[in-house]
């Protein structure tokens, strides 16, 4: 009996931290702040909501040409612990945390250059999530402690300081720290925007930031058939269809489009497919 209660209590907390790990994409994150000037340190900010079990491992190995980690450096496993809302920025240091809790080997920051990846899952087969390099633009091949190649999953999800700098944190005084995901994300990732520094102090000014919803498309559709022709035995002709309410991808392609021949009913169908999906992109 006793030996099913055992059992049966680790099965539990097993599901239980199943189902209180939240898994992230590469953008679900962003690096906010380095400092490799002793104490090293870094922050980043929850750029979605994450559940109380959720990991992440941050290291400073590089990437390879071949597609791994360069494993010879620290790795720090950092667990929430709580609940965390989005717009959250923990702070990550030698054996602690600012949120959650820490285990494993600080990252050791190089002045000499560096970088720092997050990621789920293993060394061996990591799920990346956000990337920051410190020695100016990503290298081709991780060839020492302080190079980098910029994985095929974190392109256009990376931070690179240009040019390299010792310490640096993302500028939310000058820049803002309110926005929409995607918009925030493209701040972040421009390090003209960041705060750079070879001493210290090294303060960031970033308290927290503000994530804001995606304001839905706002458009009506409006089809009708042109008028029919008779073609090979079959109704021809062409439809036509007006928006209002304008996003960005529907007005640069005007606010009144004619495709081409094809039945009617056919043409209205592709037309407002094609109008969703570029309002949706």
């Amino acid at each position: 009996m006793k030996r099913i209660s055992v059992l049966i209590a680790s099965f539990l907390i097993s599901t239980l931290s199943l189902i209180g790990q939240t898994t992230l994409a590469p953008g679900d994150i962003a690096f906010t702040s380095y400092t490799s000037d002793n104490p090293d340190s870094l922050s980043f900010v929850l750029l979605e909501d994450v559940d109380v079990s959720t990991v992440i491992s941050f290291t400073d190995h590089g990437w390879t040409s071949a597609g791994a980690f360069r494993a010879s450096e620290g790795v720090l496993v950092w667990t929430s612990g709580i609940s965390i809302t989005k717009g959250s920025i923990i702070t990550l240091s030698s054996g602690s945390a600012s949120i959650g809790s820490v285990t494993g080997t600080m990252p050791l920051l190089s002045g000499s250059g560096d970088q720092v990846f997050a990621f789920q899952g293993t060394e061996a087969s990591p799920n990346l999530i956000a990337g920051l390099h410190m020695n100016g633009a990503w290298e081709t091949n991780a060839t020492n402690t302080n190079t980098s190649a910029l994985p095929a999953v974190l392109i256009g999800f990376s931070t690179a300081i240009i040019p390299e700098r010792d310490n640096a944190y993302f500028d939310c005084a000058t820049n803002g720290s309110t926005g929409t995901k995607s918009a925030l994300l493209a701040l972040i990732y421009d390090s003209t925007n960041w705060s750079t520094t070879n001493s210290l102090p090294n303060r960031s000014n970033c308290m927290s930031f503000t994530v804001n919803s995606p304001v839905a498309p706002n458009f009506t559709v409006v089809a009708s058939a042109a008028p029919n022709v008779s073609c090979n035995g079959g109704a021809n002709g062409g439809a036509t269809a007006t928006v209002t309410g304008l996003v960005a991808g529907i007005n640069n392609m005007g606010t009144e489009m004619v495709l081409g021949t094809g039945t009617a009913k056919e043409e209205q169908l592709m037309l407002i497919a094609r109008i969703i999906m570029v309002a949706f992109h």
